[in-house]
């Protein structure tokens, strides 16, 4: 909620335009699956289209779903409104999406094994679209707490930023 006005003048440094297409917003939503014999349908919190596997090669939805370890992007949209029945504003979009940095940057080989302790959501203007693109951009750990940051993207471009910070979870 800061005073919008205009840039200074000069050159300041910056990322490389992210230059991944947006799936179309036409994309129909998932289908519901089921889990096993006896389980209910259930429809996935997050629609994702992953942008490439272990190979560098773009994702493909028929082929096996790797967790490459590095920098991962991807494309996320929420398929469930915050209140039922009311479509969510642009903010609330990219909130929920936000909170994926703790899956996102603090998954490994052997799964998420942080649990989310505190996120902060920076936006240098609202997006546009339901599509939110995420890719990974730093991650580190010691001693059981570890910090994560994504950089977010719309159909135009850069966004901002999500940071979450995580515990270890013990398992005994």
């Amino acid at each position: 909620l800061l005073k919008k006005s205009a840039n200074p003048e000069g050159e300041i440094w910056s990322p490389p335009d992210w230059e991944i297409k947006a799936p179309s917003e036409d994309m129909p939503p998932p289908e519901a699956v089921t889990k096993g014999s006896g389980s209910t349908d259930f429809l996935p919190i997050w629609q994702t289209v992953n942008v490439q596997d272990d190979t560098g090669k773009p994702y493909d939805e028929n082929g096996p779903q790797h967790r490459k370890l590095g920098v991962r992007q991807a494309w996320i949209r929420e398929t469930f409104s915050l209140i039922s029945g009311i479509e969510p504003s642009q903010l609330v979009r990219i909130a929920q999406v936000a909170d994926f940095a703790n899956p996102f940057t603090n998954s490994g080989t052997k799964g998420l094994n942080y649990i989310n302790a505190d996120i902060t959501l920076y936006l240098q203007r609202t997006p546009i679209g339901s599509w939110i693109g995420v890719e990974t951009s730093y991650h580190g750990a010691d001693n059981g707490v570890s910090v994560g940051t994504m950089s977010l993207y719309d159909r135009c471009g850069r966004v901002g930023t999500s940071t979450v910070c995580g515990l270890t979870q013990s398992r005994s």
